[in-house]
């Protein structure tokens, strides 16, 4: 008769190769395994990793009725197995299973086998570890919780060795790594949306990112926009088309649906959002603007929560290969010297720890209509230069604004956010103040509408009489444009 598959060190069915576990196991455990012949959770036989009803269809198990009615079982000493059933592998594995009575158990199909202790013998502080045949080791307890009724955890560990390495991917090289969440921050008016638009626009019409060589080919991707705050009528859409965007590439949340009813967008429905991004193949680039908008229910303070809050994303960026982009706001100023780029980010410090690279736009100190793009943390890669672009005045058209993409610029983000206002404010008298403001706004050959000069002057603190007697030491002209009887009223620097 040949040797039970009991008396084995191990067992093949198919090409799946089992390790047989001891039969010796504690009679207070119960063995809930994913069996990889008929693809379910089961209470494991003979201490194998096949249960019972698939080792009787393989031949490994016979039944003979016994005087009683029942049954008794016996290997066969004839039979081999020739032809088994092919493992039914599940739709999709999360590594982690609910399991009877509560318990969690990793998934087989990834090499990890875990016994979930009966409950009515477990303790609440008894615990088992688990080694299987691959390697990878797991640990199981029953932890406390919030609600007083414990649950047994899981924690699975494999070697180093088992990972595969791969290169890291750039939707924009250096700044936004593919398959990564991404953070943009900056002070309100300094251009976060306009630039995650003119991303956009260049990702959905496969146009070169910003610094790309020139014989780089990029693919044309689609985009999902969520925006809480600019139109999507009056704003979004006309910059994206300005700009060269597909519109039939980009899509927008447009409502936000609870029980068919109109509701607030709530840290709940990231998760719907994970799953949209998960099912859109050719996904590239996710904005959420701004992020205090979708942590409804949730302060942006509480590191853990908004790490909760925010894991769904970090895994359907990973499981899709587009980058999600989160814009946030500074933390408030005041007149205090900045010394700490990575500090300013506004709320819990996950929201600057969790992303794989944080960007910050700010004004150039010497021209405000320029915008730096400074990356102020990255840990796949070293941080790369600054990045600079201008937003102007649509000419045909005051109202609207153009964007435009420059190139690389040597300029420290503590310079940045800074500005010319904060870094040496106690050395700098007032009206040296005001003549630097001037020139940083007005470069020479230049022009601008005094209501703006002042408006732009009031926000900085700058008085209007020292502001007027910068003015006459610069010697900037003011008044009508030359011509003009009556209209509004300019600023001009004449070219040296």
């Amino acid at each position: 008769m040949k040797s039970s598959p009991q008396d084995n060190d191990e067992l093949r069915v198919g090409s799946v190769l089992h390790t047989i576990s001891d039969k010796t196991s504690p009679s207070s455990k119960v063995s809930l395994r994913f069996c990889p012949q008929c693809g379910s959770y089961k209470q494991i036989e003979n201490n194998t990793d096949i249960c019972r009803a698939c080792l009787i269809r393989c031949g490994f198990i016979i039944e003979h009725p016994n005087k009683d009615g029942g049954s008794e079982d016996e290997f066969d000493d004839d039979d081999e197995i020739s032809d088994p059933v092919q493992p039914q592998e599940p739709a999709q594995c999360d590594h982690v299973f609910s399991a009877p009575d509560g318990g969690l158990m990793a998934c087989m199909m990834c090499g990890v086998e875990t016994t979930v202790p009966d409950t009515t013998a477990a303790t609440a502080t008894g615990d088992t570890t688990l080694s299987v045949p691959s390697g990878i080791t797991s640990i199981s307890a029953n932890l406390p919780s919030k609600k007083g009724k414990p649950h047994v955890g899981t924690l699975v560990f494999k070697p180093l060795s088992m990972i595969e390495s791969k290169p890291v991917e750039y939707l924009w090289a250096g700044r936004l790594p593919l398959g990564k969440l991404s953070v943009v921050f900056g002070r309100k008016g300094n251009g976060k949306s306009f630039m995650t638009q003119a991303l956009a626009a260049l990702v959905s019409s496969g146009s070169s990112m910003p610094g790309d060589p020139e014989d780089r080919v990029r693919e044309p991707g689609d985009v999902l926009i969520l925006s809480f705050e600019d139109g999507r009528g009056d704003t979004i859409r006309p910059r994206i088309e300005r700009l060269g965007g597909d519109l039939d590439r980009i899509h927008i949340l447009e409502t936000t649906l609870n029980d068919n009813s109109e509701a607030t967008f709530k840290a709940e429905h990231l998760e719907l959002v994970a799953q949209y991004i998960t099912t859109r193949p050719n996904l590239r680039l996710v904005v959420i603007d701004p992020l205090m908008s979708v942590l409804g229910g949730v302060k942006s303070k509480e590191d853990e929560l908004v790490r909760e809050a925010l894991a769904c994303l970090v895994t359907a960026a990973e499981l899709s290969g587009a980058v999600v982009l989160i814009v946030a706001h500074s933390r408030k100023r005041g007149r205090r010297k900045i010394t700490d780029a990575l500090e300013e980010l506004a709320g819990s410090v996950g929201i600057g720890n969790l992303p794989r690279s944080v960007l910050h736009v700010g004004r150039n100190p010497n021209y405000q209509d320029q915008r730096i793009i400074n990356q102020v943390a990255c840990n796949v890669v070293g941080n790369v230069p600054a990045f600079a672009c201008r937003i102007v005045p649509n000419e045909e058209d005051p109202k609207l604004a153009d964007f435009t993409w420059e190139d690389e610029i040597e300029i420290d983000v503590l310079d940045v956010m800074n500005g010319f206002d904060e870094s040496d404010a106690d050395k700098m008298s007032e009206l040296e103040k005001a003549k630097q403001f001037i020139v940083s706004i007005l470069p020479e050959g230049t022009e601008m509408q005094a209501k703006e000069v002042h408006s732009r002057s009031k926000a900085l603190h700058i008085s209007p009489p020292t502001l007027g007697r910068a003015c006459r030491e610069l010697g900037i002209k003011t008044g009508p444009k030359p011509g003009v009887k009556s209209g509004p009223h300019w600023w001009t620097r004449s070219a040296a």
